[in-house]
């Protein structure tokens, strides 16, 4: 890939010359009452001597944000070291904008398209193949095959800032590009021993996790090479089943009844509620009937009917109380997936000419994640015929005495082993590239030139 870029170059502090003409009248008329001395002070004070410019500085000046000729968000180095978090995405993540993002705890269901336990930014919601990701202002290798990038692949330790588009920057960079740019700057001068290293256990005991990290610096050639290395190994036994109170207890946060514009209904009332011993209404591990003259028929584990008790208040597919407490299926799931992380980067520049440098960096990273994701479940949309041959013989006696000939079942389809994912995945990432400046046209010229070369295996 080869590029061009020239920008005039702008200074901090940010100079104001004595062309003033964009300046609002109200703050012209501010700064007259500020200068016009009084009558005393106008008698002694010398000739005012004319301003060649105003110089305007403060600590609340973002200099890499405001520069930029889009809308740009920059967290740099001191920021992602206050916030300590686990690995440099559960950070950017905390953006409102990138809120959306995948992460392992809420990929349990990414189970055909192997993208459970990877950590993938998305840029308002449009997707994560919308958002473009790059480490130093190169293209990543994608982790799925939809070409998202796990982040927890790129050198964490050596990050010194994090600059994200926050506009739309597709013309510049192509429709990956469509929600904006998150692109992870090295620390490319690090120089030194770093190291990294800690450990962590939840309040309940578990979901034990520790990681150890070491970056390291140096330059050679008499400081015309640097080169770099940042290695990293990370284990999370993560929380199979749901062992928590809320969990146990049925405890939900569900749309309110009593909210709307219908008979009986207000909207005064919350819109959403959180209830205790709540459970779905159409769906169980045998199966029930949920609509027709039949409704309410369950089945028990040896196929036999029995009538099912509903809950109030039961607004599908959630109900309070009645057998709800009998269709748990938490146990079924993973609040926290397992993971193991395993890798390692290396840069190495050498400075041709005070203005060329060239460079080759490579990258392995390794990772095994594993979740569960419950049973297959239908939830009331599995259509039966009131003569299936597997139907006890007093629920066709029924269906045919009302005239049903057909009725909905909804089922936790727990006869099948569990869902889940169990995912190995290798990627691997060869860089070599120059870039350098020159003047040319009354103009600062920047250029850089890189080749690539990546490949994931899942």
């Amino acid at each position: 890939m080869l590029r061009f870029d020239s920008a005039t170059a702008v200074q901090t502090p940010v100079k104001i010359r004595k062309r003033l003409a964009f300046a609002s009248a109200s703050f012209i008329a501010l700064a007259a009452s500020l200068a016009a001395p009084s009558a005393a002070q106008a008698q002694t004070a010398p000739a005012a001597t004319p301003v060649d410019e105003i110089v305007v500085t403060g600590t609340r000046v973002v200099r890499d944000g405001y520069q930029a000729p889009t809308p740009l968000t920059v967290m740099d180095a001191e920021q992602i070291r206050a916030s300590a978090p686990a690995n440099v995405a559960d950070f950017v993540n905390e953006l409102p904008a990138l809120s959306g993002s995948t992460e392992p705890q809420n990929s349990n269901s990414a189970i055909s398209s192997g993208a459970g336990g990877i950590n993938a930014l998305n840029l308002r919601g449009l997707g994560n193949a919308r958002t473009l990701v790059l480490l130093d202002g190169q293209r990543s290798v994608g982790s799925t095959i939809t070409g998202s990038v796990d982040v927890n692949n790129l050198p964490q330790m050596l990050i010194s800032r994090v600059d994200v588009v926050t506009g739309g920057a597709s013309a510049a960079y192509g429709s990956d590009a469509l929600s904006g740019v998150v692109n992870f700057v090295l620390d490319k001068d690090f120089t030194g021993l770093s190291v990294e290293a800690d450990a962590g256990i939840t309040t309940y005991g578990d979901d034990k996790s520790w990681k150890l990290g070491i970056a390291y610096g140096t330059p050679f050639a008499s400081d015309r090479g640097h080169l770099l290395l940042n290695g990293e190994v990370a284990n999370k036994k993560g929380i199979f089943g749901v062992p928590r109170d809320w969990a146990e207890q049925g405890i939900y946060l569900i749309t309110n009844p009593a909210y709307g514009t219908g008979a009986g209904q207000t909207r005064t009332v919350p819109e959403r509620i959180i209830v205790s011993g709540a459970g779905v209404s159409n769906a169980t591990f045998g199966g029930i009937i949920t609509n027709s003259a039949l409704a309410g028929t369950a089945f028990d584990p040896s196929g036999q009917p029995y009538q099912f008790a509903y809950g109030s208040p039961r607004l599908d597919p959630w109900m309070v109380g009645g057998q709800a407490m009998a269709n748990q299926a938490n146990t079924f799931n993973t609040l926290d997936p397992s993971e193991v992380r395993q890798g390692v980067f290396t840069r190495a520049s050498y400075d041709v000419t005070d203005t060329i440098e060239v460079f080759v960096q490579g990258a392995w990273n390794y990772s095994h994640g594993k979740s569960l994701s419950g049973h297959q479940y239908h939830l009331g949309n599995l259509l039966v015929r009131a003569d299936n041959a597997f139907l006890p013989q007093s629920v066709r006696d029924r269906a045919v005495a009302a005239g049903v000939t057909q009725f909905n079942v909804g089922k936790f389809v727990g006869d099948f082993a569990v869902r889940g994912t169990d995912n190995d995945r290798t990627t691997r990432r060869v860089v070599a590239g120059a870039n350098g400046s020159f003047g040319a046209f009354d103009s600062d010229w920047s250029w850089d030139a890189y080749y690539q070369h990546g490949e994931t295996s899942t």
